[in-house]
């Protein structure tokens, strides 16, 4: 964020992260500024500042989280909703209807662009975002090279996958009905296993193979 130079508006934001486990979020209000991100400079970008949270990884070194949600999860409230928001150890929870949604910057910069693709590299502590058509033109997507794996992708309010079958050496966990959607998290640099998957990669040496729905009904590992 550019030297913490914004306008406020009349809307705040609030999220509720983890459904179905321990409840976190936060709520702020959304303002309006420049930011920053490598050498691009976006002006008029709507973002949100915290003001309180529960559970959130605020406190383990992270400024904050540069999501590239769906519009689902996007959504405003009018700044007189705040009463309505409650927030305790135990418990976070938002106003029942919106007023409207907000674009996260990357998002909205790639609505304004003529090509809204989105490449994301990652070797595991060191990655690169590609916006546009630097998405299928750099040196990690090509034909035939061994990370350029397609995949049909979910938009029902998270990016999402469709898992066919994980399987750790020659040991298999899968059924043989529909996929399985696989939530992709923009904010959350881990990687969540179903148990029995995880007890089996820590008693063998074999490889972790994910093998996901191709967007053309193809399998890809």
């Amino acid at each position: 964020i550019l030297a913490a130079q914004y306008e406020p508006s009349n809307f705040i934001a609030c999220n509720e992260y983890n459904p179905g486990g321990k409840t976190s979020g936060y709520w702020g209000p959304f303002v309006t500024g420049a930011i920053q991100v490598a050498h691009l400079t976006w002006k008029l970008s709507n973002y949100s500042i915290m003001v309180q949270e529960t559970m959130m990884p605020c406190t383990d070194g992270i400024d904050g989280i540069f999501g590239i949600a769906f519009g689902q999860l996007d959504t405003a409230f009018v700044a007189a909703d705040r009463s309505h928001i409650i927030v305790s150890d135990s418990n976070f929870t938002c106003p029942s209807n919106s007023s409207g949604s907000v674009s996260p910057p990357l998002m909205e910069h790639l609505y304004r662009g003529r090509s809204q693709k989105l490449g994301i590299f990652w070797a595991g502590k060191k990655g690169h975002v590609y916006l546009g058509e630097a998405a299928v033109n750099n040196e990690h997507y090509s034909n035939g090279h061994q990370y350029a794996l397609t995949a049909k992708l979910g938009e029902q309010g998270y990016y999402n996958i469709e898992l066919l079958s994980i399987s750790v050496g020659k040991e298999i966990f899968g059924h043989t009905g529909p996929a399985s959607p696989c939530i992709l998290d923009t904010g959350t640099p881990t990687i969540v296993l179903p148990q029995e998957v995880y007890d089996a990669s820590t008693q063998q040496n074999g490889t972790l193979v994910l093998r996901v729905a191709g967007f053309d009904s193809a399998s890809n590992d």
